[in-house]
């Protein structure tokens, strides 16, 4: 799943580019993919959560240059992608959430009144 999630992610990101106006001919698909996977590794640094900031960074790096219009453009492109694959996600998983709760979830089922203490010591002869 973790391969497909990049793949949906990598073609969202090229459809994007397309649509803000950065066409083959100036960041081509391949040329692309290798910047995407330069910013997934980008995003592995722990400075800040999912790489927020750093990735951006790296694409807006790698692709302008020194291009004041064309990094406008990324920044366009690669804004649009985090608020399509990172917060819109977060945004729907919400309503589940909160229906999980109201429905009578939440921490209290995973509570330790049925028996089972995972801090407790074992007793003799327990093999758990």
């Amino acid at each position: 799943f973790l391969v497909l999630s990049h793949i949906i992610k990598y073609f969202g990101m090229l459809f994007l580019f397309r649509q803000v106006g950065i066409g083959a001919e100036v960041v081509p698909a391949l040329e692309l993919l290798g910047v995407y996977t330069v910013g997934l590794l980008m995003s592995l640094m722990p400075i800040v959560p999912a790489g927020l900031g750093a990735v951006e960074l790296t694409y807006i790096w790698l692709i302008a240059g020194d291009d004041q219009a064309l990094a406008d453009l990324v920044a366009a492109a690669t804004f649009t992608h985090r608020v399509f694959f990172w917060l819109l996600p977060i945004l729907i998983g919400i309503l589940p959430l909160m229906s999980w709760i109201r429905g009578g979830g939440g921490l209290s089922d995973l509570s330790t009144d049925q028996g089972f203490d995972p801090l407790s010591a074992p007793a003799e002869g327990d093999d758990r």
